[in-house]
């Protein structure tokens, strides 16, 4: 079966809000906001707010109005510097503010009288907390990304520590997590607050990064903005790191065999099947021209060799000889289906037995490289521009009548491909202080393909326990894309806040499934038809 579908959206969104209601979110940047007073605690209007990003250079300002409010917004992720200067009053800087994706920190600040050149600079205050809205959400940063466990050091199962977040949840392509109740497969998955979805079971099978190459992880999980859209479960938007005026770089290796330090032996066997898994990369970040260029890339790569053992309910061969008809031209077609050792049962109480068990061990090998790129250019202190693009490719290669299998087909074969591409153009530029528009372009395509295997061969099932044989075919492929358009004018006026926005996505999925092509045998007992 072959089918083409081929979807648009288009959402547009006008927002009026006043400075003290609950914000929109800001995805992969974040925002400063607060009041500025004087020693008597009265409001200073025209008072110059900047903002400096002390890694990379970059300075946005604001002018505070009538009432002393005032909006930094669409600030990169990074490490700031926020000052208040004004004439008549001495500048006040505070340094070390670290500010999150999607973040809004409100930052007050109270003004001396004295001298503009007169400068007063405090460090070190407490950790800032969100007060401006309430959205439900996770943050785990860069140092916390590098401690927290994670399964083969994959970021989507960092889920787990969130609240509301239940591990389990079944999608078509394997587990996911459930967020407040809702379906594994209603998650947003977003990297720089770009599209990542995988269209097809909307899964983890998604583009991903190495922990080493990522920012921040920010979950949201209730009372997300409308901006967001798309999904009713968690918001998962991953922020890739960027480059800064010092380079820095990593690089890792990690190895796990089957020795007894690394694997317990299995339950049935009492044996450690083989499994070896390396897992090494590298990260490189720095200027390109300082103050205006930036570029960070990284690659991670998998090698993994891992056997399995799983006990199944197999004939006998004195069974497969007494067979009949289509039965027996099926063992003929599979001289290596597995003979069994153990739990015989004699079905027919002939004497001879019918069924029995094996510890059926089965081998898998797994390729996988990514690759990534993100530039950042600082044109002027009105526009700057981001450019993201990430790569995976993934392969498995396993025998057939494996847990991993999708057909029961002893002695073959099966590769399993998957290609994630994901990029994004992101351009903001600034027409006052209060006044910015911000242009998102993105694009997401994926390909994963289950290769037939022996169409002309059909599945022959039996009621009584006895594992599935056959079914060739079961070929699978998708090939989906995902086209992204987003713009978003926002600007102050007076004692307000307002935001205009729309969205389009145009996507496409062209899929084929291949299942059963040559039919179905059913059994309810043994193989005589």
């Amino acid at each position: 079966m072959k089918f083409k579908k081929i979807s648009s959206i288009c959402v547009f969104s006008m927002f009026l809000l006043f400075l003290s209601s609950v914000a929109l979110a800001q995805r992969d940047v974040g925002t400063f906001l607060g009041t500025v007073f004087d020693s008597d605690g009265q409001p200073l209007p025209g008072v110059t707010i900047t903002a400096k990003n002390v890694q990379t250079g970059l300075v946005q300002a604001s002018i505070t109005n009538l009432r002393g409010d005032y909006r930094i917004e669409r600030l990169p992720r990074g490490i700031y510097t926020v000052t208040a200067s004004v004439q008549g009053f001495k500048t006040l800087s505070k340094e070390g503010y670290e500010l999150f994706a999607g973040a809004e920190f409100k930052v007050n600040f109270t003004l001396e009288l004295g001298g503009i050149n007169e400068e007063v600079t405090v460090i070190g205050e407490a950790p800032m907390i969100e007060t401006t809205r309430a959205q439900v959400s996770t943050v785990i940063t860069e140092k916390e990304l590098l401690s927290y466990p994670q399964e083969n050091r994959n970021y989507l199962y960092l889920m787990q520590y969130a609240p509301g977040t239940q591990p389990g949840a079944s999608t078509t392509q394997g587990p996911g997590y459930a967020v407040n109740g809702m379906r594994g497969e209603s998650n947003n998955y977003m990297i720089d607050g770009l599209d990542n979805n995988e269209l097809t079971d909307h899964s983890f099978n998604i583009s991903v990064l190495p922990v080493e190459a990522m920012q921040e992880f920010r979950l949201i999980t209730n009372n997300f903005s409308a901006e967001y859209g798309r999904n009713i479960g968690g918001v998962l938007n991953v922020l890739m790191k960027s480059g800064t005026n010092e380079l820095h770089g990593s690089g890792w290796i990690f190895h796990r065999g089957d020795s007894a330090l690394f694997k317990s032996a299995d339950w049935l066997t009492h044996t450690r099947p083989p499994y070896k898994r390396y897992q090494y990369g590298g990260t490189l970040g720095g200027p390109i021209i300082k103050d205006k260029t930036f570029f960070f890339a990284n690659f991670e790569g998998i090698s993994q060799d891992e056997d399995y053992i799983s006990p199944r309910l197999v004939f006998t061969p004195e069974a497969i000889a007494k067979a009949q008809g289509a039965a027996k031209e099926i063992f003929d077609i599979y001289p290596g289906y597995p003979v069994p050792t153990y739990d015989f049962r004699d079905v027919d109480n002939d004497g001879v037995p019918d069924y029995g068990r094996v510890a059926n061990q089965t081998s898998d090998k797994y390729r996988s490289f990514t690759f990534a790129l993100k530039i950042d250019h600082i044109f002027s202190s009105k526009d700057r521009i981001a450019l993201r693009w990430v790569h995976n490719n993934q392969e498995n290669e396993y025998d057939m009548y494996s847990p991993l299998a999708w057909t029961n087909n002893p002695g073959e074969t099966g590769k399993e491909p998957r290609r994630y591409h994901t990029g994004g153009l992101t351009w903001l530029h600034l027409f006052s202080p209060n006044a910015y528009n911000e242009l998102r372009i993105g694009i997401h395509k994926s390909f994963y393909e289950k290769p037939s295997v022996n169409l002309d061969i059909p599945i022959f099932s039996f009621s009584d326990g006895v594992d599935a044989v056959g079914g060739g075919g079961g070929g699978t492929n998708s090939d989906d894309i995902t086209y992204q358009l987003a713009d978003v004018l926002s600007f102050q006026k007076g004692n307000h806040s307002i935001k205009v926005g729309g969205e389009a996505r145009i996507w496409e999925v062209d899929a084929l499934m291949d299942w059963g092509a040559a039919g179905n045998y059913s059994y309810l007992t043994g193989l005589e038809l």
